[in-house]
């Protein structure tokens, strides 16, 4: 491909781009290169540092809930370091490799989710899970990439929220704290702007979910921000029809999901349930009923797939009442 040409397609993305999306670009490009060039001079525990100092005081709450935290699903583990995601299985050792060189990036992103981790954790009192979580730790100092990309990161956060609560007594337990405060400190300062779409609703609901998991300065502000960017981007995202913009129904059933969840969680917290949040909740849901088909499952239309039952058992529970007027 000439120069000529690949300016001439950048100069045609860009156009379509806001000035807070490109911005964000630059820095996520600037902070990527420059966690290389810490780990590669030895200064990488700098990243850690700057979390650590972004985290303050964060302690973990313990009258943290979080409704329905059991997984069903396997999640991508079959057990015995093995693991299973777009439909390729893979043997990762013990302990397992996090960047296996051989697989694709996406593949790479979904070993990283932890999706498993709710349903280990209440597997033989999760000392597995808490084994793979300590081998993750070992593994992944802050900013390896692409374990600590803003997107895996937010659903880990929110899988080990999830499996947290499961393991009372855990004796690991303050290593995935100190771990998972980290984790919420970088993704606040990386948020995916440049993106937007579904992925920022993600960052958002992470942040929110660190901020009642945790207690603190850093907590409130995690919960406060989260909150704030999830209701608005939801507000800008989800159209009149109440279809997700990005008009694939995978993507409009995950970012709906994402929806109830927030609601369940900061009802079973004592935070109440914000009207605004809510209402949207029902017209996504009433866009999905719509448009499903005679066996209860999506169209594959627009990078959808087939949903998992336990998303629609946990998409049909019981609404909290309205109690906010936000």
């Amino acid at each position: 491909m000439s120069v000529i040409t690949t300016i001439r397609r950048y100069a045609q993305a860009l156009q379509f781009q806001s000035s807070e999306q490109i911005a964000g670009r630059v820095r996520w490009v600037a902070a990527l290169r420059l966690y290389r060039l810490l780990a590669r001079i030895g200064l990488g525990s700098l990243i850690e540092w700057a979390c650590d100092m972004r985290a303050g005081d964060a302690r973990v709450d313990p009258e943290f809930v979080y409704p329905g935290a059991l997984g069903e699903e396997h999640g991508g583990w079959l057990g015995a370091g093995r693991f299973y995601f777009l439909n390729e299985a893979e043997e990762l050792g013990d302990p397992a490799e996090w960047n296996p060189a051989a697989k694709s990036l996406l593949w790479r992103f979904h070993l990283n989710y932890f999706d498993w981790a709710p349903r280990l954790a209440g597997e033989a009192g999760g000392e597995e899970l808490e084994r793979q979580i300590a081998g993750w730790i070992r593994a992944n100092p802050a900013g390896r990439q692409p374990a600590w990309h803003p997107y895996p990161t937010s659903l880990r956060i929110v899988n080990w929220a999830r499996s947290f609560t499961l393991l009372a007594g855990s004796a690991e337990r303050a290593g995935w704290a100190v771990s998972l405060r980290r984790q919420a400190a970088f993704l606040e300062s990386h948020t995916e702007v440049h993106l937007g779409g579904n992925h920022l609703i993600e960052n958002a609901f992470a942040l929110l979910v660190a901020g009642l998991f945790f207690q603190g300065g850093a907590a409130r502000r995690w919960e406060r921000d989260g909150l704030a960017l999830l209701t608005d981007e939801l507000d800008k995202q989800v159209l009149p029809d109440g279809g997700h913009i990005e008009r694939s129904l995978s993507y409009h059933v995950r970012v709906n999901l994402v929806c109830r969840e927030a609601l369940r969680l900061l009802a079973a917290n004592g935070r109440g349930t914000p009207r605004k949040l809510a209402a949207i909740h029902e017209r996504m849901s009433a866009f999905t009923e719509a448009l499903l088909h005679t066996d209860g499952n999506v169209p594959l239309f627009h990078d959808s797939q087939l949903i998992e039952p336990s998303t629609w058992k946990r998409l049909q529970a019981p609404n909290p009442p309205v109690t906010a007027l936000v």
